[in-house]
């Protein structure tokens, strides 16, 4: 779903011909019919967590059952805010109610939207999950309450207020709609502020490299903007920093999320060593084994070992160049009528958004794969044939595989997918169906382990990965930049950084 909301956030704040208010319909009306569709989501949520809360108070015994419905019910919720969101703003007219009602002439020419204002027509959806995420409150509150480790009074913190628990919420949200909700809010308002400049070569330049060096520094402003911990010396700091001196990689710092148990979760940030940083939640470190632990650590660090998050950031870019060539092209051939000229430029949206979905999820579960091996490599001895490690066991390098190694990684991915309600295989066509659709990035938690279960027996399979990734990576850097550099010769290096 973060993909498909980032492409409708950006598609809301663009100035597109959107349709009218129905007939009939003034403003003030508009907007009641805004509160009311958001009033259906924030009430169903209501209802449902009191459910679910209610459910608990008199069946703790059934707590595990209660978390597994309460997760589908988490996974299907905003769905449904989402939806009504979609109807307030197209149907509903909000969009054209925003666009009428928020300008002025306040530069002193005709009539222009206020700075900023697009954010008027996603407004509504973020108030709409504020209250969602006040409804859920007590129930997320009674689960972590209802912890074993909250039971046995060992708790590393006490569960948030509400305030705390909603800023949590919007700091997540925030983390991957923010940066391009920014920049899109920003270059349109510079665009109604200086337009001769904005459509300038100088102003290309000026966006391409501020939003490079934004990817630069991101990392260094996430731990400060979701209120991460350094990783305390201790046992899992130890552990950490002995596997990254013993692999060779350099990692900046190590940082806990404190979620109160709300995710379990790890990831690397950082394209330069510099600003290179891992990050695990809380849930994740708690819950998993010492061995576990280092298997995901193992994962994290095989995508810096294989630098797939510069290769990302590459990728990204020239794929933009192709994704906006094509749209010019099909914009070009097809004969739009009149009235959807204005709309024809939207044409690039739903075309990355598919693109992204199958190429990028080809690429990134390819990646996935090559990293699900590193992680078996940093927990494993130099003895193939090895069954377990005892104290006296010491760990390989980069190039070591053996079989406790790969069982400490099927056992990390099964513990989290079992923690998720991710790992259960899909047995109907249309869960399988629907399973590829959620992993299409990571790949479902069933095939990942299905994968390594067969590299037990045929160990040389985790060499052919690393090959088929890297043959990915290498066929699609060098087929997308013959394409940029065809376009920049034929079109001319001008309408290339325009794409850019």
């Amino acid at each position: 779903m973060p993909l498909l909301l980032i492409l409708l956030m950006l598609v809301s704040c663009l100035p597109l011909p959107w349709p009218e208010r129905p007939d009939g319909v003034a403003p003030l009306g508009c907007l009641l019919v805004v509160i009311g569709l958001m009033a259906v989501s924030i009430l169903t949520t209501m209802m449902v967590a009191t459910r679910f809360t209610n459910r608990l108070a008199r069946h703790s015994e059934r707590r595990t059952e209660i978390i597994r419905s309460y997760v589908k019910f988490q996974r299907r919720i905003p769905w449904l805010t989402l939806g009504l969101w979609i109807v307030a703003v197209v149907p509903g007219g909000w969009a054209f109610t925003v666009r009428e009602q928020a300008a002025s002439d306040w530069l002193g020419r005709d009539p222009l939207l206020w700075p900023a204002a697009e954010l008027l027509v996603p407004l509504p959806y973020f108030l709409a999950l504020l209250a969602n995420w006040s409804s859920r409150f007590r129930l997320d509150r009674a689960l972590y309450l209802s912890s074993d480790k909250v039971t046995r009074g060992e708790a590393p913190a006490e569960f948030w207020s509400l305030p705390g628990y909603v800023l949590f919420q919007a700091r997540t949200l925030l983390l991957y709609l923010g940066l391009p909700m920014g920049l899109c809010v920003t270059q349109q308002t510079l665009s109604r502020i200086a337009p001769e400049f904005s459509a300038s070569d100088s102003a290309a330049w000026m966006t391409f490299l501020g939003s490079f060096g934004t990817l630069i520094v991101f990392p260094w402003l996430v731990p400060r903007f979701l209120g991460l911990s350094r990783m305390l010396p201790g046992p899992h700091r130890t552990q950490f920093e002995a596997a990254s001196r013993r692999l060779g990689i350099r990692f900046a710092q190590f940082y806990v999320w404190p979620t109160r148990g709300q995710m379990i979760n790890a990831m690397v940030l950082g394209i330069v060593p510099q600003l290179r940083y891992v990050i695990f939640t809380d849930r994740l470190l708690d819950e998993l084994t010492v061995e576990e632990r280092l298997a995901v650590f193992g994962h994290e660090a095989g995508h810096a070992r294989h630098h797939h998050l510069p290769y990302y950031v590459l990728f990204l870019v020239l794929s933009g160049i192709v994704v906006g060539a094509a749209t010019l092209g099909m914009n070009a051939l097809i004969p739009w009528p009149t009235r959807w000229v204005e709309w024809s430029g939207l044409l690039s949206l739903p075309v990355l958004g598919v693109y992204f979905f199958v190429v990028f999820g080809w690429l990134s579960r390819r990646c996935e794969r090559q990293a699900d091996v590193f992680g078996c490599r940093v927990g494993s001895c130099r003895n193939p044939e090895c069954v377990d490690h005892d104290e006296d066991t010491t760990l390989g390098g980069r190039d070591s595989l053996c079989r406790t190694g790969i069982r400490s990684m099927i056992q990390a991915l099964d513990r989290v997918g079992d923690l998720t309600g991710s790992g259960a295989a899909p047995q109907s066509r249309r869960a399988k169906v629907w399973a590829l659709v959620r992993a299409w990035q990571h790949g479902s938690m069933h095939s990942r382990i299905e994968f390594l279960q067969r590299m037990l027996d045929d160990p040389t399979l985790a060499a052919k990965a690393d090959r088929h990734a890297f043959r990915t990576r290498l066929g699609l850097a060098l087929g997308l930049t013959g394409f940029a550099v065809a376009f920049g010769f034929f079109y001319g290096w001008a309408a290339l950084l325009k794409l850019l």
